[in-house]
């Protein structure tokens, strides 16, 4: 009996994790996403010769409509829908804006829900290329489907047609092309999360740590293209405004459910909301970041990134990689300037990797820890402490086992 649902299992797993992805996607198609609804906005005020638009005056709001944006969202005949700000930089609304001439936001919305439903799809394939060859890949996709079906980071990124699903896959797919030789391509790759979030250049110490100086070269190369790109697309006008929106959004902590982040957590640990200027539901806050707190943080990230560096320097050349980009993606949420919950999808997907049976025993409870405390019912329903402290200490293990990951193994027939 058991070696017939293991074969079962071998053989259809993956359809399991096809149609839950399918059901989620049928399901957020006919669903208003502020996150998304923001790039259409900033590439729709473009495209209409309204660029002044695209980054209105900064507020200190967090998870709320800019007023600049209410008559046009009004003439979309969404008034009341809530959509966040545009962050990134402006050739990326630039190159959109075309389609949002020919295409409304009620078919751009569900477009790119269905088109990033088959990038999460690919992305844990890809995963499973990169870290899960001790299992054949039905199992791996069986046993991923509840994990990403009740984790916040999966269904917040889903959920809100978060763009950091495509971001996830362009850096896994050029892991994935690092490690089999294509160090151009992978290099590009790279440079587009880069590009459009500025904190993933960080990737490039993947590709100078393991000395692919093509991949290197290249992943530079692309990111001053695209930066000149942008200037002469957007002008100085549009890139100042956007480095003030961005300077804006740094110099506050939101400590929130969705926050897992060394910052929010010191900050409710040492000055706490008395100084907030905004409140958010279940006991979150809004509040300007101390000057020690930003030292702190920045410091944090560059020794987890030199620790991280030279403890797989042991390891061969394609697990390194493998490990510095999983490695990069969790110091980044952790220490990096935001921490969201989505910012984790990509560690996410690799979480069945801790059933490796050559890793230590511990990897086993940081598994069950993360089934938990990772969950979507535990970020409702437990203290705001807890839910940013716990998941943060979950990760951070997760971190320490990928750096001492063993000699990669040869993959599993498929």
């Amino acid at each position: 009996m058991v070696r017939w649902t293991i074969a079962l299992i071998d053989k259809y797993g993956a359809l399991v994790l096809a149609g839950w992805l399918m059901l989620t996607a049928y399901r957020i198609m006919t669903a208003w996403h502020a996150d998304m609804a923001g790039l259409y906005v900033a590439a729709h005020a473009f495209a209409n010769g309204h660029p002044e638009l695209m980054y209105p005056t900064p507020d200190r709001q967090v998870g709320t409509t800019p007023e600049a944006w209410l008559p046009l969202l009004a003439s979309f005949g969404y008034s009341d829908a809530v959509t966040y700000p545009y962050v990134y930089p402006p050739i990326w609304a630039a190159l959109l804006a075309p389609l949002t001439i020919v295409m409304p936001i009620q078919a751009f919305l569900p477009f790119t829900a269905l088109l990033q439903a088959g990038l999460f799809f690919a992305s844990v394939r890809i995963v499973h290329h990169l870290v899960g060859s001790f299992m054949p890949w039905p199992r791996w996709a069986l046993i991923s489907t509840p994990i990403l079906a009740t984790s916040t980071a999966s269904v917040a990124a889903l959920s809100l047609n978060q763009p950091q699903i495509t971001l996830t896959f362009f850096a896994l797919l050029a892991t994935l092309l690092l490690i089999r030789g294509s160090s151009i391509r992978a290099g590009i790759l790279f440079a587009l999360p880069a590009a459009i979030k500025l904190s993933p250049i960080v990737f490039v110490v993947v590709l100078l740590a393991t000395r692919k100086w093509r991949a290197g070269t290249a992943m530079i190369g692309t990111v001053l293209a695209l930066v000149l790109l942008d200037l002469v697309i957007g002008g100085g006008r549009l890139n100042h405004d956007f480095i003030t929106k961005i300077s804006t959004l740094a110099d506050y902590t939101v400590s929130s459910r969705l926050s897992i982040n060394i910052g929010p957590i010191l900050h409710g640990w040492f000055v706490g909301g008395e100084n907030a200027f905004e409140t958010i539901p279940a006991g979150g806050y809004t509040a300007l970041t101390p000057a020690w707190l930003t030292v702190v943080s920045i410091a944090a990230l560059l020794v987890t990134t030199c620790w991280l560096v030279i403890v797989t320097g042991a390891q061969d050349s394609a697990t390194r990689v493998v490990s510095l980009s999983f490695g990069l993606m969790l110091i980044i949420a952790l220490f990096g300037q935001f921490g969201w919950a989505h910012y984790y999808l990509g560690p996410l997907m690799a979480l069945p990797m801790l059933l490796d049976p050559r890793l230590p025993r511990s990897a086993l409870v940081v598994f069950a820890a993360a089934l938990v405390v990772c969950s979507v019912s535990f970020m409702l329903r437990a203290p705001l402490e807890l839910t940013q402290a716990l998941p943060f200490l979950t990760y951070a293990s997760f971190l320490a086992l990928i750096a001492c990951r063993p000699t990669a193994r040869r993959a599993h027939p498929q």
